[in-house]
């Protein structure tokens, strides 16, 4: 039994055919409370579509653009986002700035911001694996394609 002097409890009885009444004093309040819940039922709702859509529109596409330029890219990280943009690294397979590369990376921004997507998606210079640190943190970043790095030849004379 809830006792009635509980001031931040909402008070609810319930009738033998399973309908809920409210106390008459905590009526708005139940309202309130009634709405957030709603609210939060909606927010997850829209957190599962917006997930989903993510995952189909985004990140979906953006594998096929990377495995499309297979020749050309070894691996494309995204890093959790900070600031309200998404942002997109794409690592090529020479240690120079591929400037073709270069070329197809900007045309794919432009697809992915024309899609809706607040996105900056930049090249990076082929680098070892613990030099990205340079470029972003990659701690919780979504590996979205990877290749393995050519091991050099041992033994070869």
């Amino acid at each position: 039994m809830i006792a009635a002097n509980k001031p931040d409890v909402i008070l609810l009885n319930y009738s033998s055919a399973g309908d809920v009444t409210v106390e008459p004093q905590d009526e708005d309040r139940f309202v309130i409370s009634a709405q957030k819940a709603v609210e939060a039922c909606q927010q997850h709702q829209r957190g599962e579509h917006a997930i989903k859509a993510f995952k189909q529109k985004f990140l979906k596409p953006l594998r096929s653009w990377c495995e499309s330029h297979a020749s050309k890219v070894r691996a494309c990280y995204v890093p959790p986002p900070a600031g309200g943009f998404l942002e997109v690294y794409v690592l090529g397979r020479t240690r120079k700035y591929d400037f073709d590369l270069g070329r197809e990376v900007s045309k794919f921004e432009l697809k992915l911001s024309d899609g809706g997507w607040r996105v900056s998606v930049m090249q990076i210079p082929e680098c070892p694996d613990e030099s990205l640190r340079t470029h972003f943190n990659p701690d919780g970043a979504i590996e979205v394609y990877a290749q393995p790095k050519s091991a050099p030849d041992e033994g070869k004379e």
